[in-house]
């Protein structure tokens, strides 16, 4: 299935080589981030990925020991496409903000919304708006 690396990949991986012997302690990817590699795990602060469509930012770590991923990423739609979706019942998705929860086995990944990051998203832009407001009533007078 596409996206989903299989586990005798990963044994396979492991049995050939060690991961700090396939990569050094700092990685970079490609046009998505850096990263820091150290026992094994991936961990990476500055994901940033634009596609046609979407562009995904976020952070986390991948477990290669573990066979495990752990990543909080926010997926901004950047437009609709014409193919498979009625542009004008989507339209107000663009420039959506929403956060999704990556986690799990390698070979099985869960991902799902993150509530609490769409809830802290929410009520940051609510206090902004609030400050923004205040500071306009000042510089007013």
């Amino acid at each position: 299935m596409a996206g989903r690396i299989r586990e005798e990949d990963i044994a396979q991986v492991r049995e050939r080589a060690r991961i700090e012997e396939v990569v050094s302690a700092h990685v970079t990817l490609r046009n998505a981030g850096t990263g820091s590699m150290k026992d094994g795990v991936l961990t990476n602060n500055d994901l940033n990925v634009a596609m046609q469509y979407l562009k995904v930012t976020g952070q986390g770590s991948v477990d290669l020991p573990k066979n495990s991923l752990d990543y909080r990423l926010v997926a901004a739609v950047l437009k609709i496409p014409r193919e498979g979706a009625d542009p004008t019942q989507m339209q107000d998705m663009v420039d959506a903000q929403i956060p999704v929860k990556v986690t799990g086995a390698l070979s099985d990944p869960k991902v799902r919304p993150d509530l609490e990051g769409y809830l802290k998203g929410e009520a940051k832009k609510e206090v902004e708006k609030k400050i923004k407001d205040k500071l306009k009533d000042i510089f007013k007078r």
